[in-house]
């Protein structure tokens, strides 16, 4: 495939997150991506890779891969990357769970199990749990040269539960055997942990460092985006019990841990996220219908206060007028790219963020 960065230009981009991670860097980091094809898709490119047919051969997945990802520039801050997605949470398959989906989604089927008699048991002679780890080595082996191959989204600890077990019957589990739930994400942490650190070695082997799903890049240090989307429906004790332990122990694992807030129902927890020394950072996500999140000035700041960065997606307007009202140093921003705007136009918006 052809060079999606010259030599200089990934050690600029390496040492301009170094300088970040390590708070030498006193502006935000602003990432923008622009498709070099006018229709604005890949032939037979998907985004899901579930969505790619058993039968495909993998040199026909890959070449797919290489054809979308030639046709965009990473601009700005930004690094070349493929998202090994299979869904969020697709660690649960690893312990049964069939995963379906169609041209727009993901999800994962219940097991018809009582929570107690659910086997957390890595499967590691199970589809998808070979799946993924063959899709992740043909990335690294492909495209790994030229871009970073991500983790897949494993999921957290309760979404994972919930995957298996069902959101409805996992909060009445709460209530009725809290000690057997908190059994069973104490199992589902520790295996994680496994599964982070094999997807991290495979990693590792393209050269060109570590990211999630979500901008948090490193050259040389381990990164993730942690999360409990389950937690919008708990309460602070709840998440202070069943979800806290497995935050600080995957922090004691990753390098660079962010954690995903996604939604207004999860800022109950903030306090509790924000006083474990060993997150780096919050990505928050204001959730559908809300104002976006450069509106929500006092939890950004809050978080900031704390000594944590910030991730966000943003408009452009939005972001120029959140920096008239605070710093923007210690934010990753990943900008909306605005319909017909050029390169040249989104690299003149770069520049006054950066100044």
């Amino acid at each position: 495939m052809k060079p999606l960065f010259t030599s200089d230009e990934w050690k600029k981009v390496s040492s301009t997150w170094d300088s970040f991670w390590s708070n030498k860097l006193k502006r935000p980091l602003i990432l923008f991506n622009i498709s070099t094809n006018s229709s604005n898709k890949s032939l037979n490119f998907k985004r899901y890779f579930p969505q790619y047919d058993n039968a495909t051969p993998m040199q026909n997945i890959m070449a797919a891969e290489i054809d979308n990802i030639e046709q965009i520039k990473f601009l700005g801050d930004a690094y070349p990357y493929r998202f090994t997605n299979f869904g969020p949470g697709s660690m649960a398959t690893y312990f049964g769970s069939e995963l379906g989906f169609d041209e727009n989604t993901v999800w994962y089927k219940h097991l018809d199990k009582e929570l107690a008699d659910i086997d957390l048991k890595l499967d590691t002679n199970g589809y998808w749990f070979n799946r993924i780890k063959s899709l992740q080595e043909n990335l690294v082996s492909s495209i790994g040269s030229e871009a970073v191959v991500t983790y897949s989204d494993l999921g957290g600890n309760l979404d994972i539960l919930a995957s298996l077990r069902g959101s409805e019957k996992l909060l009445y589990d709460l209530y009725d055997c809290p000690d057997i739930v908190e059994k069973k994400v104490n199992e589902i942490t520790t295996l994680w942990l496994k599964c982070y650190h094999d997807e991290s070695e495979r990693i590792k082997k393209s050269g060109r460092g570590f990211a999630p799903w979500a901008p948090i890049y490193s050259s040389t240090k381990t990164t993730y985006m942690l999360q409990c989307d389950f937690s919008y429906m708990i309460s602070p004790d709840m998440f202070e019990r069943f979800v806290l332990p497995d935050i600080r122990e995957c922090c004691n694992h990753v390098d660079i841990p962010f954690f995903h807030l996604d939604g207004k129902g999860e800022l109950p927890h903030l306090d509790l996220l924000l006083s474990l020394p060993k997150l780096k950072g919050v990505q928050w996500i204001p959730g559908a219908g809300q104002p976006e999140a450069s509106e929500w000035l006092e939890v950004l700041e809050k978080i900031r206060a704390a000594g944590k960065m910030v991730q966000i997606y943003n408009t452009i307007e939005g972001i120029m007028n959140l920096k008239k009202k605070m710093s923007l140093e210690g934010f990753i921003i990943q900008l909306h790219m605005p319909e017909g705007i050029t390169e040249k136009e989104m690299m003149d918006v770069y520049n006054e963020l950066i100044s």
